[in-house]
C-alpha cells in the first residue's frame, strides 16, 4: 500500500475519535491503532530510493530529485511531478 495512504490514514485517526482504522485495498490492509500511531509517524524517516521505473517512484516517493551526469535536474514535490517532465529530466533534458 502506498505510504502517502498509511500517512493520511495516521492523519485521520489523530483528529478523529475512532480508536482504530482499517483499509483494504486489493489483497492487502492496513490496520492502524491509537497505540500504534505515534511509533509508525515517528519511524517515517527519509528513505533514499534510487530508480529508474517511474511507476515506482511515484508510488513510492514524496519528492523527486532527478540527477544526470552529476548535476540536478529536476527537484520536485511528487504532487507537481508528471511522467513525462521526470522522463525527460531523466534524459537530460530541462524543460
Amino acid at each position: 500500500m502506498d505510504i502517502r495512504k498509511v500517512k493520511k490514514l495516521i492523519e485521520l485517526l489523530e483528529a478523529s475519535s475512532v480508536d482504530e482504522i482499517e483499509i483494504k485495498e486489493g489483497e492487502e490492509s492496513v490496520r492502524i491503532s491509537r497505540n500504534t500511531a505515534a511509533p509508525i509517524a515517528m519511524a517515517a524517516a527519509p528513505v533514499l530510493l534510487i530508480s529508474e521505473d517511474l511507476d515506482e517512484l511515484f508510488k513510492l516517493s514524496d519528492r523527486i530529485l532527478v540527477l544526470y551526469e552529476g548535476k540536478v535536474m529536476k527537484e520536485v514535490e511528487i504532487e507537481n511531478a508528471s511522467i513525462d517532465s521526470i522522463g525527460l529530466a531523466m534524459a537530460g533534458i530541462n524543460e
